[in-house]
């Protein structure tokens, strides 16, 4: 008998929040939008909802809130980039905790 090896695809970010990562890589931002948890990054991914139900990602929509926040909008494609490694660690959470919920590019 042979096995089955079942290969699963690993989202990245433009398959989780398409908008965002779009508007990452032409360094064009809302910041009123990141200053609310559903309308981020990571709201996004939630398919725009009031609450995630999930502390992790909670954790990371602030933490790229307060790099919008404190840094303005000049300086977030500079510090998103800087902070790559929180979109790549939010991006594994996702793969690891939410692949089957549904996302905006995956409906």
């Amino acid at each position: 008998m042979s096995e089955l090896i079942q290969v699963k695809k690993q989202l990245t970010l433009e398959d989780i929040a398409p908008n965002w990562a779009r508007s990452i890589s032409m360094g064009e931002y809302n910041r009123e939008e990141l200053n609310q948890p559903k309308y981020c990054v990571v709201g996004e991914a939630h398919g725009y909802a009031d609450r995630y139900g999930c502390a992790k990602c909670f954790n990371y929509s602030m933490t790229i809130f307060f790099s919008a926040y404190y840094n303005g909008t000049k300086e977030l494609r500079e510090d998103l980039t800087k902070h790559k490694q929180i979109l790549t660690e939010f991006v594994d959470h996702w793969n690891e905790h939410h692949v089957t919920d549904t996302a905006p590019s995956v409906r």
